[in-house]
């Protein structure tokens, strides 16, 4: 791996951070706004601080934000890493040079693979294993208000319903299979 590559990788991943902590803190605080009061109503719940509930809910969600942010993050970093190249005349000396476009452009591909293999590894191995904590809404960080459920059919058509569900104890009240 030559000097030039190792610049573009680290301009990349800058790029990358750069691009994601923007992103996320945009979202965070606009969702934030939009759920104050359920956390207010999650911390007399809970005897925990308002700083608590919003932490341990926004750790949770940090998981499927990034799943859905990383491919436009990802496209992002990188023309920010081409558009800063060209902007500080380290693009148009290499060309002149006689280095391939391909050649250039190679270090931010293999950085948009690694960013593209750790968002296949978050939903499949991350998200899978805080499934159950992303269920739970603002104002019911610990999960122990029953919800409704919706009944569904299975693959033989019969139907499975009932009235509420109880997260904390896995029991659907007044289950029904018809």
């Amino acid at each position: 791996m030559t000097l030039i590559d190792r610049y573009l990788l680290q301009s990349f991943f800058k790029a990358w951070i750069v691009c994601f902590a923007s992103l996320v803190s945009l979202y965070i605080v606009i969702d934030l706004f939009n759920k104050l009061d359920e956390f207010v109503t999650a911390t007399e719940l809970t005897g925990m601080s308002l700083p608590e509930v919003v932490g341990s809910y926004y750790a949770y969600q940090m998981v499927p934000i990034f799943d859905r942010l990383c491919g436009v993050i990802i496209l992002l970093a990188a023309m920010f890493t081409i558009a800063w190249m060209q902007r500080n005349n380290e693009l148009l000396p290499l060309l002149s040079a006689g280095v391939p476009t391909r050649r250039v452009l190679q270090p931010v591909m293999l950085g948009s693979l690694v960013m593209l293999g750790l968002s296949v590894a978050n939903r499949e191995l991350l998200i899978p294993q805080v499934a159950l904590k992303l269920e739970n809404p603002a104002n019911d960080p610990l999960g122990e208000q029953a919800v409704q459920v919706q009944g569904a059919y299975e693959p033989n058509g019969i139907l499975i319903a009932g009235q509420i569900a109880k997260r904390r104890e896995r029991v659907i009240v007044n289950l029904t299979c018809t």
